[in-house]
């Protein structure tokens, strides 16, 4: 019997991984306790990311705190990246970290299903933490990304997950008085089936607006080692020219473009 390397199937591993995992407390508990069912969620992909983080990058869930003002605190942020060989947090006990601006390289919310009112809380959410950051994280604004185990049934359309983003991006710029560029994260994943990449078109001109751009695209089960690879990639430019290997793995022809490919908002 001759056995094959096999990268994609690899890949999709890890979603499946997460879904297999994902499922067992739901299968014992039912609908009687979401709060637990979430919190599993949230603990089975932080385990994930710190097996696949480099050395010096810790994972764990919390909050980031203002070096100046003793008020300011964001949101609890459902994992958090901190670069612990610049200094360690201020607090860590298990896997919950208070973390100042100067430690943090990413903050990632975790949801099980992607739908309006869950994509406005993530969103929100990690706006709080790139707030207390500015200019104070170590390489540039920080990275932030969305995870959702799966989408709900009545949205399973391309067209219906960009609306949810769109949606949720001009409440939360209506709400805080921000330009969207400012309140937009940087990645969306599903566990398997999709990835969003959001860019942002900066034009300098005052009359003319930043452009910020939803890029989706369907993976056929590579969405977590995509979402991965993206985070990955942040991380080696936070630490200088590097190049993030685990996007070579990734095939073009395996994920593609959505139809339609792309939204956009000013």
């Amino acid at each position: 019997m001759t056995v094959r390397a096999d990268r994609h199937r690899y890949l999709r591993s890890l979603s499946n991984e997460l879904a297999a995992q994902a499922d067992r407390v739901r299968d014992l508990i039912g609908d009687r306790h979401w709060l637990s069912d979430g919190h599993h969620k949230e603990a089975l992909l932080i385990h994930l990311l710190q097996r696949h983080m480099p050395a010096g990058i810790r994972v764990g869930r919390g909050f980031v705190v203002s070096s100046y003002d003793s008020n300011s605190v964001s949101r609890e942020q459902d994992a958090l990246l901190l670069d612990t060989t610049r200094e360690a947090p201020l607090f860590t006990q298990d896997d919950l970290v208070v973390a100042l601006p100067s430690t943090v390289v990413a903050a990632i919310s975790v949801k099980t299903s992607l739908t309006a009112s869950t994509v406005r809380d993530s969103f929100d959410t990690l706006r709080t933490a790139r707030d207390i950051c500015g200019d104070l994280a170590p390489s540039g604004p920080i990275w932030c990304g969305a995870f959702f185990f799966g989408v709900d049934e009545a949205s399973e359309e391309p067209v219906d997950l960009y609306r949810h983003m769109t949606q949720g991006l001009n409440e939360l710029r209506d709400k805080v008085q921000k330009p969207i560029a400012e309140v937009a994260p940087d990645f969306v994943a599903t566990a398997a089936e999709f990835a969003f990449r959001f860019d942002r078109d900066f034009r300098p001109a005052s009359d003319s607006p930043t452009v910020t751009r939803i890029r989706g695209f369907g993976c056929s089960g590579l969405a977590t080692a995509v979402f991965l690879s993206d985070l990955l990639a942040h991380i080696a430019q936070h630490r200088g020219p590097a190049i993030n290997s685990l996007a070579d793995l990734i095939d073009n022809n395996i994920v593609a473009p959505l139809t339609p490919a792309e939204a956009t908002l000013s």
